[in-house]
């Protein structure tokens, strides 16, 4: 079989799960809770569902205020302290398909976030032309956290999510985990947090071992999976081949299924 798949996208959202493994005090990057097999597009069809107050279906950590092709029917909520790195005026901008809401605090604290941004349509993958993609001017202070959070909803179609900022000494540009520390969470998030980065790293290992087994071999490897198992190597196969553009190894994502 040949070698055609990536696993750089699906490990580098992932990587930061560690500290859920290690459980770390600190670490930086995002909170990334999402709920799947949620319909609509729009951000109160999240916020007002009843599984929302529950723990999510995911819970990870990534590298960037950022994320795209994770399917469809899904909602999921960003959660981060933001570290400015000097004081001065800031601007955000969000981009999403299909509707978003972007919240800053005016300090550590999440009671007190406000709305700065509300994306009511969709607009391009990481491109932030429209006024009702961008907040106003936001003044923060260097050396000071601020709690920061997004909403995004996704119902069919294409998919994906991310927040820019534009600051002093430095141009629009999508939020890094440099400037992002993972605020305090619960002990069923963390449990979550734990669950969902090793089901991804199993899934990684599935798949690199897919890579490299025959044709004729890959059903009898199928058949040692549990349907979870199965499910997840499906779901990333078709993240994979979305991400890429192509149609990757489309036999065994039959197989799978």
């Amino acid at each position: 079989m040949k070698k055609h798949l990536s696993y750089a996208g699906l490990a580098m959202g992932v990587v930061f799960g560690l500290f859920f493994v290690a459980e770390a005090k600190s670490a930086q990057g995002v909170v990334q809770e999402t709920w799947t097999k949620l319909k609509g597009g729009t951000v109160s069809e999240l916020t007002e569902n009843k599984r929302y107050a529950r723990t999510s279906n995911k819970v990870r950590i990534l590298d960037e205020f950022a994320d795209a092709d994770l399917g469809e029917e899904y909602g999921s909520r960003y959660s981060a302290l933001l570290i400015p790195p000097k004081t001065g005026d800031y601007t955000f901008w969000i981009a999403a398909d299909d509707t978003a809401e972007l919240w800053l605090s005016t300090d550590e604290d999440p009671s007190n976030l406000g709305k700065v941004i509300s994306l009511n349509r969709y607009s391009g993958e990481r491109k932030w032309t429209r006024k009702d993609q961008k907040s106003s001017a936001v003044q923060l202070k260097k050396g000071h956290l601020y709690f920061i959070r997004a909403l995004h909803k996704q119902g069919g179609g294409g998919n994906h999510f991310s927040v820019a900022w534009q600051g002093p000494g430095f141009k629009q540009k999508v939020i890094r985990a440099a400037s992002l520390e993972i605020p305090p969470l619960d002990k069923r998030t963390m449990e979550l947090g734990k669950k969902t980065y090793l089901a991804e790293q199993r899934t990684t290992k599935i798949l690199k071992a897919l890579e490299t087994t025959s044709p004729d071999r890959t059903e009898a490897l199928v058949g040692k999976l549990n349907k979870t198992e199965r499910t997840n190597a499906a779901e990333a196969l078709a993240k994979l081949s979305q991400a890429t553009k192509k149609t990757s190894s489309p036999e065994n994502l039959a197989k799978i299924k």
